[in-house]
C-alpha cells in the first residue's frame, strides 16, 4: 500500500458512509476507502463501487484537481472528504466531489483545512472522525499524529489550520498507521530493532492530557529493517507485520495472547522467515491467507491462522509461491478469488499479474508454485511502493511516468494468447510523475503525484 518509500500518503471515499469508529474498526460494505489498501487487511478491494466498471472505464476524464506539493502518496476519502498527505509535513482535506472550495471545469480545488507538522507524512487513515498519519520530522524523530477529520477541534483561522489532537513518539522509523477495533497499529522503533506498536486510537489510555502525548498499549519486536516499512495488517484477531529483512509475524491484536510485563511486550503467535527471499515489499490479508511480495520478485502465501505450522515458537512455511518478475513493486491486491501483483522486469518492462488466490488454478509441484492466470503490460514500469486497486471488475495500477491504467480484472476484455496477456482498458497521464497507488470510491478514481492531486470520473 504501499510501502513507505517516500513517507507520504492519501485516501478516498464517496456515496455511502463507513460504519467505522475507534471502538468498532470494522464496517459493512461501503464506498469509502479509509486507509492504505482500503481496510485493515489492506486487500486493495472496494466491493462498494458500482459506478465505474470494465464497460465504461475507458471514458474516465479529469473531474477535479488540486495543487499539493510533493504529494505522491495515495489519497483518502471518507464521508465526502478526501485527505491527502504532502511534502513539508502537510495534510490537506478536500471536498471529495470537487464542489466546496472548487471552481472551473474541470474544477480546481482549495483545501477545506490543512495541518502542518514538518518533515513528511505517510498515507493517512481515517476512522471515527479522526485522521491518523505518521510524520517523519527528521532522521531520529518519527511520530504518530491524530487530527480531527472534521476540521473542528484544534482548528482555527481562515484558511482553516488544525493542530494534532494527540501524538506518540515512535523512534527513528515508522509506517503508515492501521486502525481497527479501537487500536492504532504502527511499526516504529529503529532500523536495528523494528517494533509493532499499538496505541489507544481514542488518545485516552496511556496518554497525557497535559502534553497530548501517548505511550503504546503494547509493543512487539520484529527485528531489523533494511529499507522500507509496510503498514501492518489486521484480520481475525491477529496483527500481521513484515520487515524487508524477510520476516513476517502474527501477533494477538488485543495484546493478550503471548503478552506480559510492564510495559507490555508481546511474542508472535507464529513467524515465517525466508533468508533467501529478503526485501519484503508489502503484505495484504484476505482473512484466511497472508500474501507477501518481495523486491526479489516472489509472491509468498501463508495461512493467516498459522495452520500447518510447526514448532514452539510456531514457524510457518508458504502454502504456495509464485515468481512474478525481476522485482515486485508493491503490495498485492486481492479481490474475488484473485491476487494481483505489480512488477517490473530487468529491462524495466512493467506488468500486472493475476494469480488464483487459492493456489489452485495454474499451480503445481511440491512445494507448490503458481503461474499467472493472465498478465498485462503497463505503459511503463509500475511505481515502486504503489499497490494496485480493484473495484467493480477493474484493476488499476500506476506507473512512475505519471500514468494510471485500468485492466479488466477478470482477464477477459482485450485479452488474448496463451499464456494470456491483456491490454489496458483505460490509460491516463498525469503531469508531475511518480503517482501514488490509486484509490477508487463513489464513482471516482483518485491519485496524487509530486505536483498535484487528481480525481477522475465519467463525463458529466
Amino acid at each position: 500500500m504501499g510501502s513507505v518509500r517516500r513517507c507520504l500518503g492519501v485516501l478516498a471515499l464517496l456515496v455511502a458512509v463507513v460504519a467505522l469508529s475507534p471502538t468498532n474498526g470494522t464496517a459493512a460494505v461501503s464506498a469509502d476507502w479509509a486507509m492504505p489498501g482500503r481496510g485493515p487487511g489492506h486487500a486493495g478491494f472496494n466491493p462498494g463501487e458500482t459506478t465505474i466498471g470494465s464497460g465504461n472505464v475507458g471514458r474516465l476524464t479529469t473531474r477535479w484537481s488540486a495543487t499539493t506539493w510533493f504529494s505522491g502518496a495515495s489519497p483518502a476519502v471518507v464521508n465526502g472528504v478526501a485527505y491527502v498527505a504532502a511534502g513539508g509535513g502537510r495534510l490537506y482535506a478536500f471536498d471529495a466531489r470537487g464542489s466546496r472550495g472548487c471552481s472551473g471545469r474541470p474544477a480546481t480545488c482549495a483545501p477545506l483545512w490543512t495541518a502542518t507538522v514538518g518533515g513528511n507524512l505517510t498515507e493517512p487513515t481515517v476512522v471515527g472522525n479522526v485522521v491518523y498519519a505518521t510524520g517523519f520530522l527528521d532522521a531520529s524523530h518519527v511520530l504518530l499524529y491524530a487530527f480531527d477529520a472534521r476540521g473542528s477541534t484544534g482548528c482555527s483561522g481562515s484558511p482553516r489550520v488544525c493542530r494534532a489532537l494527540w501524538s506518540a513518539p515512535l523512534g527513528s522509523v515508522g509506517s503508515p498507521p492501521t486502525v481497527s477495533g479501537g487500536i492504532a497499529y504502527v511499526l516504529g522503533g529503529s532500523a536495528a530493532s523494528t517494533k509493532v506498536m499499538a496505541f489507544d486510537a481514542g488518545g485516552r489510555t496511556g496518554c497525557s492530557a497535559a502534553t497530548r502525548r501517548c505511550a503504546p498499549l503494547w509493543t512487539a519486536t520484529m527485528g531489523s529493517t533494511q529499507w522500507t516499512l509496510s503498514p501492518v495488517a489486521v484480520a481475525n484477531g491477529l496483527v500481521f507485520a513484515a520487515t524487508d529483512a524477510g520476516r513476517v509475524s502474527a501477533f494477538s491484536a488485543t495484546g493478550s495472547t503471548g503478552c506480559s510485563g510492564t510495559p507490555k511486550a508481546c511474542r508472535p503467535v507464529w513467524t515465517a522467515s525466508d533468508p533467501s527471499n529478503p526485501w519484503l515489499d508489502g503484505l495484504a490479508v484476505d482473512g484466511t491467507s497472508v500474501y507477501l511480495t518481495s523486491v526479489k520478485g516472489v509472491l509468498s502465501v501463508y495461512d493467516a491462522r498459522g495452520v500447518g505450522c510447526t514448532g514452539t515458537p510456531k514457524i510457518c512455511s508458504p502454502l504456495w509461491t509464485a515468481p512474478v518478475d525481476y522485482v515486485a513493486t508493491g503490495a498485492p491486491a486481492i479481490a474475488a478469488g484473485v491476487v494481483y501483483v505489480p512488477s517490473r522486469s530487468k529491462s524495466l518492462v512493467g506488468r500486472i499479474s493475476a494469480f488464483d488466490a487459492r493456489g489452485s488454478s495454474s499451480c503445481s509441484g511440491t512445494p507448490k508454485v503458481c503461474r499467472p492466470l493472465w498478465t498485462g503490460r503497463t505503459a511503463d514500469r509500475p511505481f515502486d511502493g504503489a499497490p494496485p486497486a480493484v473495484a467493480n471488475g477493474v484493476v488499476y495500477v500506476t506507473s512512475n511516468q505519471g500514468r494510471v491504467q485500468g485492466f479488466d480484472a477478470r482477464g477477459s476484455m482485450r485479452c488474448s494468447g496463451k499464456p494470456k496477456t491483456c491490454a489496458a482498458l483505460w490509460t491516463q497521464w498525469t503531469p508531475g510523475g511518480y503517482p501514488s497507488s490509486p484509490v477508487v470510491a463513489g464513482g471516482l478514481v483518485y491519485l496524487s503525484n509530486e505536483k498535484a492531486f487528481y480525481a477522475f470520473g465519467l463525463p458529466r
